[in-house]
């Protein structure tokens, strides 16, 4: 519990900063791999309670010349507002699912980059309202939103972290159902070479 309360403190504490300047905070090496390993430990009850199982993949571009096997997913940036950031995306994926459903959680490099994808089975979300999510306040179902506790802040929170560390996110649908949030973020060695 106590880990639990300083790593809040800690994210409360860089999303206020976050709101109040365009700053990180404390920069550093952050291993995405670590950052995504530590979000499926803390959301294991939640996800054995919505009876979702939480699949992680990784796959390494093992011809990449710039990378060395002990950086290959690792980026630039604020490890809290990171784990913030996947931690929402990968919470509404297990929490907006079906009883039995999934979520597979991928990471990939590509040249400079890497991909971080969030596929769920659950609702999906219509192609109008894929851009929307994004938008300060938006809920895709208001009714079922009030339901998990949502404001409807989470995925524009997500934007704006993945935005002050150089990285887009997309939406897209899953077949034969759900969604897949898609993430590019740079890595260390392509900020490191500008």
């Amino acid at each position: 519990m106590e880990t639990y309360i300083n790593r809040l403190s800690a994210i409360i504490a860089n999303l206020l900063e976050l709101t109040e300047t365009s700053e990180l905070g404390e920069v550093e090496d952050v291993s995405l791999d670590a950052v995504i390993t530590t979000v499926v430990d803390d959301l294991e009850s939640v996800a054995q309670n919505n009876m979702v199982n939480v699949q992680v993949n990784t796959q390494i571009d093992a011809h990449s010349e710039t990378q060395s096997e002990a950086q290959n997913l690792t980026v630039k940036g604020n490890a809290n507002l990171l784990y913030r950031a996947i931690y929402n995306l990968v919470e509404n994926a297990i929490r907006y699912n079906h009883k039995e459903g999934s979520v597979n959680i991928a990471m990939e490099t590509e040249g400079q980059e890497c991909l971080v994808t969030i596929a769920d089975t659950g609702v999906g979300i219509a192609p109008e309202q894929r851009e929307l999510v994004f938008e300060p306040f938006y809920r895709v179902n208001k009714s079922r939103s009030r339901e998990f506790g949502g404001a409807g802040i989470g995925l524009s929170l997500v934007k704006t972290i993945l935005k002050r560390h150089g990285a887009s996110i997309t939406v897209s649908e899953n077949n034969p159902q759900g969604s897949v949030f898609t993430i590019r973020i740079p890595l260390v060695d392509a900020i490191d070479s500008e």
